[in-house]
Formats: structure tokens, sequence, C-alpha cells
């Protein structure tokens, strides 16, 4: 928590300044409470009232010259998110131009991380990159085709042209797929679907990429602080192909009808299904708290963005209000997009060129001689999966508060 006590002009002499918040660490819509002090530097008595942004007043009826009142005020807290800004003002009544103006002679501002009080939820990550769940991002969000114009402008997807080389471009670095520059995201687990039936199961992949079989995939309702890592056509804003677009609107659907949840977009979270072992898979409905590769889909015409692979992936169901059950699982190697001779489409067009005979065939009695007789693309896998000291926190919480702050949680 970050205090700042501010003066709207030189000439004020009533500072105010806060004293502290409590929670320090507060859920968004429960109450928190900011403690302060104003002191009277004039000659003269004031009163007024002591209001915050987000709401709550304390009035102050007199204020002897050269006297100090402290003093509280609890509102709901605001949206959840990282590094909020709070302002609380001292509204002079015996100042008629602050009253004509409804301005504020005198401020403080805190700056506090306010959380969504849900079971599970990310909280940090510290690696050599990124000081924060989510990164300073390196787009324009009024455009809306940023996505495609950061690694396609043309238009153009994978494998069918040269550009892009990769099909899934990391957002922070296109130039680096290695797990380098993380990202974190928490919400609830959504589930896709196969002819209306649930299936986190993929049937259909680039087997080239795919060494540990087709990928387990789910989709994640992000709590509000993450909204920003979602593309255009995550919200199915951006242009594309209608067909490109199904699964997410699709599951976002889901998320409204099935789920009940108020969601304007969803992010597609993809890995190897034989990296995740079954008792650590997600199931509709968790909370997750996923960190790993933020990459945009070039594979497909929307350019929606992935987590793809997730480094670590954690998630949460409540088994009563008391109980929360959680696991949490890694992942041992990150499948490369690069082979000995460039990426998947030169690789290919290297092994076609082997069918082509080196010789003559007059000289080889009509039998052609290649260099080989196969096409093959044999992925390449990194050990470890990232690059430096990774720290990815995330809080796990009953669904209830402890009726007896004395009495420690456990954990089984």
């Amino acid at each position: 928590m970050d205090i700042k006590p501010i003066k709207a002009a030189e000439a004020i002499v009533q500072p105010l300044n806060i004293v502290s918040i409590t929670p320090e660490v507060p859920f968004q819509g429960s109450p928190m409470q900011i403690s302060f002090t104003l002191e009277n530097f004039s000659d003269k008595d004031i009163s007024g009232n002591v209001s915050g942004i987000y709401g709550g007043t304390f009035q102050i009826p007199n204020l002897a010259s050269h006297s100090t009142i402290e003093g509280s005020i609890t509102f709901p807290a605001p949206k959840a998110g990282k590094n909020v800004k709070i302002t609380l003002g001292f509204y002079d009544a015996t100042n008629p131009l602050a009253v004509n103006l409804g301005a504020s002679s005198a401020n403080a501002v805190a700056i506090v991380d306010i959380m969504t009080g849900y079971i599970l939820e990310a909280t940090g990550l510290d690696g050599p990159y990124n000081p924060q769940p989510f990164p300073p991002l390196p787009y324009d969000a009024n455009n809306p085709n940023w996505s495609r114009d950061l690694v396609s402008p043309s238009g153009q997807t994978f494998l069918l042209n040269a550009n892009p080389v990769w099909e899934w471009t990391p957002v922070l670095d296109p130039h680096d797929e290695f797990d380098t520059k993380l990202v974190g995201i928490s919400g609830t687990a959504v589930y896709p679907t196969t002819n209306q039936i649930p299936n986190p199961l993929s049937d259909r992949d680039n087997p080239f990429y795919h060494p540990f079989g087709f990928d387990f995939v789910f989709f994640i309702a992000p709590d509000s602080p993450y909204m920003s890592l979602l593309a255009p056509n995550n919200f199915l804003t951006g242009t594309g192909a209608v067909q490109d677009r199904q699964e997410y609107i699709d599951a976002i659907q889901r998320a409204k009808t099935v789920l009940n949840l108020d969601v304007s977009g969803v992010l597609g979270v993809e890995t190897d299904q034989g990296l995740v072992p079954t008792q650590y898979r997600v199931e509709e409905g968790d909370r997750v708290a996923v960190f790993g590769r933020w990459i945009v889909d070039c594979g497909h015409a929307d350019f929606h963005t992935e987590i793809h692979p997730p480094l670590l992936l954690a998630r949460a169901k409540s088994i009563s209000q008391d109980v929360t059950y959680s696991t949490v699982v890694s992942r041992p190697y990150l499948v490369s997009q690069e082979f000995d001779d460039g990426a998947l489409r030169q690789h290919l067009i290297n092994e076609v060129l082997k069918l082509v005979p080196v010789v003559p065939t007059w000289l080889t009695f009509g039998i052609p001689a290649p260099r080989s007789w196969q096409v093959e693309a044999h992925p390449h896998l990194k050990n470890p999966p990232f690059s430096g000291d990774q720290t990815m926190t995330y809080v796990v919480r009953p669904a209830s508060p402890r009726s007896d702050p004395s009495v420690n949680p456990k954990i089984q």
C-alpha cells in the first residue's frame, strides 16, 4: 500500500493525511475503511467534510484553528485491480470559492491492490521480464485488428503462407518462442463444445507440434483486471470469418447460459493433454489461475489470443463454505515450433525437396534415387520449459471468511 498526501494548491492550510486502510488488501465490493487526520493550520475555525472518490463521508462541524481531527470513512471497495488509486478530499464549507467550484481544499491518495475475493485468484508474477500478473500492453487498444496487425498485417495465416512463420506467435516478443515473458490470469473455466456437448479434448491438431497428444483445451472467463489480454475476436468484435470465431461464440454463450457469468469475452488455454494428468485437469466452473505464454493464434483468420501453453495451471472448487479443493501442475517440456532447418513450413518444403531424384533416372535404370524416401518432422523439446527464475503467486481461500481469525486454515 502506497499512501501519498497531496495538496491542491500552495495556499492550502488543511493538510489531509491517510493513516491506514483496513483491510490492507480489500476485496472488490466488500467494505473497506480509510482512517485519516486533518490538520487546521489556519487562524480560523473551519467546517466541511472529508469524502472519498468511491463513497463515504465524514462530517466536520467545527475544527478549531491549529488543531487536528481524526476520522474514517467506509465504502465498498471498487473493482479489483493492481495499483488502484483511491482519493480522499476535504471540502471546506467555510471557503466560498471552493463551495462554488465544488472543489476540495486538500487531497490524499492511497495506491491499493484490490482482490476479487474468489476462492482462487492470481496475485503476482516475478521473473526476468514482468513484475505484475500481466505486463504493459504492446498494442493500441483502439485498433480493432491489433492482434492481426501485430503478427500478420496482410491477414495471412500460418503454414499456407511464408509469414507468419509460427502458428502461435508470442504477443510480448514475436521472435522468442521460449517461456521468457509470461503473463498471469485468473477467472472461471468454461469448456468448449463438440456438437453442443462439453468436451475439453481436441480431436484435431497439427500432429508435428503435439508429441504428447492433441490439446487439452478450455476457456477462461477472466476476472476484470485481465480483460486486456483478450484480442478483439475474443470479444467477437474484430474481423474474420464466422467459422473461425465459432468456438468463441459458443464459449461466451455457454459462460452466460450455463455458468451464469456476466462476460463479454473469453481467453483460450491449450496444452498437450499428455502433459496434464487427469486428476489435474480443469473442470468446467472451476476457478483457475494460469501463468504462461501469451500468444496470437495465427492458424485462424480471426487472430484471437490464448495462453498456449500454460507453464503453471492451478484450479480450485468449493467443497463447502469452509473447504476448498485445489490442485496445481506445471509441465516438464516446451514443444518448439522450430526444426533443424527452420520453422514448420520451410522444414516441410525441404523435406519434400529430398524426394526429388539427385541423378537422372537413366543412370539408375529408371529407378528414382532421391536423397530420402520419407517426409519427416520431429519436434524438438525444450527443457527446462522456461528461461530465468519465474516466481508465480496465487491465493486459495475458503468460500466464507474464518469465523475466528485466530484459527489458522488447515492444508491437507
